[in-house]
């Protein structure tokens, strides 16, 4: 009664109805199903998840171990622990020590087909 009021009387369209009406139980019904595979298969992974203890040791343990945290420097800097040094007042590698380390200029920037 219900598909004559909404589709009339035509046999074609009832048919046509009722198959409307069963494609969308099934799909409702395969969505059902995934969401309950993907629940069931992540659920797995997540029961298989075993993760590495971690390498790092806790700051207190370090620290039991004689490891001093001082941060990211030191009390004196290496800039100070350096001696100042005369600076030639010309340089060249093309002659150095009177041999030279240059070589011909070559432009490598021109493709050779």
């Amino acid at each position: 009664q219900e598909f004559r009021s909404h589709f009339g009387s035509s046999p074609h369209l009832q048919d046509l109805a009722l198959l409307n009406l069963l494609c969308l139980t099934l799909v409702d019904s395969a969505m059902t199903l995934l969401k309950a595979i993907i629940v069931a298969v992540l659920g797995c992974v997540a029961a298989h998840d075993v993760r590495r203890p971690s390498e790092l040791l806790p700051r207190a343990q370090a620290e039991a171990m004689g490891v001093v945290i001082r941060g990211n420097s030191s009390k004196t800097s290496s800039h100070e622990l350096l001696e100042a040094q005369e600076m030639p007042t010309e340089f060249s590698w093309c002659n150095k020590d009177g041999k030279s380390y240059c070589t011909m200029s070559r432009n490598q920037h021109i493709p050779q087909y």
